[in-house]
């Protein structure tokens, strides 16, 4: 997830925060098409439980929007401090952050726009 989010920067965005369900909708079905998971900003790297944005710092009741999958975040080996969403179903699993999946990056012009 660290250099997915470093590949974020490099083009002027950052790791996408997904604040809706129709945000989280929408790159359910990208993801179904590209037929990978992908890493998205949530972490809780600061803190154990505390799921921030990594973009932003806002915590993740700031926005009012989750999409856990039943039974997640579970902290499998006491390793699992990064997020990813799922292609299959669109829900959100807690993952080691070492791993290596796709990303999704976005980047604002003043508007939320979805980038790569």
């Amino acid at each position: 997830m660290l250099l997915a989010s470093t590949s974020c920067d490099h083009m002027g965005g950052a790791l996408a925060e997904i604040e809706s369900a129709a945000e989280n909708d929408y790159l359910s079905a990208e993801l179904k098409r590209l037929k990978g998971s992908a890493w998205i900003g949530l972490n809780d790297i600061q803190e154990e439980t505390v799921w921030r944005w990594y973009g932003s710092n806002r915590p993740l009741t700031s926005t009012g929007f989750k999409n856990w999958y039943s039974g997640e975040p579970n902290n499998v080996k006491g390793d699992e401090n990064c997020v990813v969403i799922s292609y299959g179903n669109g829900q959100w699993y807690d993952w080691p952050c070492h791993s290596f999946f796709h990303y999704i990056c976005e980047k604002s012009n003043g508007e939320s726009e979805i980038v790569g």
